[in-house]
């Protein structure tokens, strides 16, 4: 539903590190910019941070994962998204489509009302 927040995480627990884990939308990889303060650091472990243009945000988790949020989905978030995780013996890839329902406006005797959009 538009508005919503909805996360995808990517993670492995088998395989030599390091590992290079990339996210894809409709086959082609989400560009990044580093966010304001987006890395955190604690005494466990280094969280990296970065968000696109459109609202993504991508914390990694190093060395074993990465989560996909975006925090207000819409209907241009609609696709199909692909995590990659690489090392230097191979590539393996799961994929999932996020279909975004919105609400669309309805009149019906002289009464504005809203609509689930599918």
């Amino acid at each position: 539903m538009e508005g919503e927040r909805t996360q995808l995480m990517c993670t492995t627990s088998q395989g030599d590190q390091p590992f290079n884990i990339t996210w894809l939308m409709d086959e082609k990889p989400i560009q990044v910019r580093a966010s304001d303060g987006g890395t955190s650091v604690s005494s466990v472990q280094t969280v990296a941070t970065v968000e696109t243009s459109n609202g993504i945000q991508i914390s990694d988790y190093p060395p074993f994962s990465s989560i996909l949020t975006i925090n207000s989905v819409s209907a241009s978030h609609s696709g199909n998204y692909t995590c990659q995780i690489s090392n230097i013996a191979g590539l393996a890839e799961h994929s999932t489509s996020l279909s975004v329902a919105g609400w669309c406006p309805e009149k019906t005797d002289m009464v504005a009302v809203r609509k689930l959009c599918t």
